[in-house]
């Protein structure tokens, strides 16, 4: 204290002259070091992410560690980083060589997605009569992305369901079955606060004196694990693996064939929670058990479980193994032709690709996969638009989002920097 004192009477005895240089010398220097922060490529961006949806946090944190000293994992590296990442080659160049030409390809199908196929016409009827019949026009709809009639639609299965409820012996079947469709079409398409009202006023109806058979339990066990998955969307994780657990044991209770699936897809749902805390190792045994319970083939959540194992095993710095379960994952969920195929947890895949690719090779190698992605999810929402007032795929919006965060990165980042293309990509942030 006596030192700055000191400092400050000296600074006092100066003439008023030698005060105003050094007052104008200091103002210099800090307009150059705001000028500094504000072309830091990567600083406002983490701002943005962290405004973006929960899913885009894992992404950012991964970025934010992949810039400190640490060794990267699912981040985008910087610098020298990027140019000659320290990650050990554990097959070898040509081996990393054929994936990466492998994950080209999966980008070059999202080029063949004919929009137009899925823009048809839904046959539905002024007045539907039972709940079944209305929720296969649901489900029709929703597949030719005509979201506002799908809503419709699964509002009266629902009424329809309540209003059916107890006149049959399988109508509180019915019931729960509704339920848990209309509470997943709203889930899937980032609607959490509706699907979640859904699902709680099927369960409030769901409430039966009789003793539950087998297709009943394992009907509600995929109603509670529905209730998971929406409340890990919105971070509520201690109620997710509240109702994940309510879901084991009523299926731990059935010994069909179709309850040890329901519990080998349980385990990928619980899986993917515990990623989301980030505990990666729990989270890598729950997904691994899931994998190796479910069919080999026609098992889209085991290909779905397969690419989310990928994004555990990108988190522990194990960059080439996760490239090579993005690329197989994609290779399945890449159907020529059918555009209602192209989910927003595929996107999700090609953005952990594009990363993947980013560190393994440069950012400009990055670049071209992602500006593909989100051209393909900008034409999805498009078409989306052309035949939906009220209901948006909100879903999909925050995954476009997600990509044009990681484009202006990549952009930034790249040594052929293309700013414009990344400043217009930020503005564009906010619009999705």
């Amino acid at each position: 204290v006596e030192v700055d004192i000191c400092v400050l009477r000296l600074f006092v005895s100066f003439p008023m002259w030698s005060k105003t240089i050094v007052g104008l010398v200091a103002c210099a220097v800090l307009c150059l070091l705001g000028l500094a922060g504000y072309c830091a490529p990567s600083a406002g961006l983490r701002q943005l992410i962290g405004k973006g949806s929960d899913r885009a946090a894992p992404l950012g944190a991964a970025r934010a560690a992949s810039e400190s000293d640490e060794e990267p994992a699912r981040g985008v590296p910087s610098g020298a980083a990027a140019a000659a990442p320290n990650i050990p080659r554990r097959h070898g160049r040509a081996k990393l060589k054929s994936t990466l030409e492998r994950a080209r390809a999966a980008v070059a199908g999202l080029k063949s997605v004919d929009l137009g196929a899925v823009r048809g016409s839904v046959d539905a009827a002024e007045e539907q009569t039972s709940a079944q019949q209305a929720l296969r026009l649901a489900e029709e709809a929703d597949r030719h992305l005509r979201f506002d009639d799908a809503a419709a639609q699964y509002t009266r299965a629902v009424d329809l369901a309540d209003q059916e409820l107890g006149t049959g012996p399988a109508t509180w079947l019915q019931r729960v079955q509704v339920g848990v469709a209309a509470g997943s079409f709203w889930h899937r398409h980032g609607h959490f606060e509706k699907g979640l009202a859904c699902v709680n006023a099927t369960q409030s109806r769901a409430h039966k004196d009789d003793e539950l058979s087998g297709q009943e339990t394992i009907a509600l066990a995929s109603l509670k694990e529905l209730r998971g998955n929406i409340l890990r969307e919105i971070s509520q994780f201690e109620d997710a693996q509240l109702s994940y657990a309510q879901a084991r044991s009523l299926l731990e209770a059935v010994a069909a064939p179709a309850a040890q699936e329901a519990l080998a897809l349980l385990e990928g749902e619980v899986g993917w929670a515990l990623y989301r805390e980030a505990r990666l190792a729990e989270a890598h045994g729950h997904l691994q058990k899931a994998i190796v319970l479910l069919p080999a083939a026609g098992s889209a959540r085991r290909t779905r479980f397969s690419a989310r194992l990928a994004a555990v095993e990108h988190d522990e710095g194990r960059v080439e193994e996760a490239l090579e379960g993005y690329v197989g994952a994609l290779e399945k969920e890449m159907n020529k032709g059918k555009p209602e195929a192209v989910a927003t947890e595929t996107y999700e895949t090609l953005q952990d690709m594009s990363v993947a690719v980013g560190t393994l090779e440069s950012p400009e190698h990055a670049v071209g996969d992602i500006t593909a992605t989100i051209a393909s999810q900008q034409d999805l929402l498009a078409a989306e638009a052309t035949v939906n007032a009220h209901v948006q795929d909100k879903a999909l919006m925050m995954s476009l989002a997600t990509s044009l965060q990681l484009g202006s990165e990549f952009l930034q980042k790249s040594d052929h920097q293309d700013q414009l293309k990344a400043l217009r990509w930020v503005e564009q942030i906010g619009r999705a």
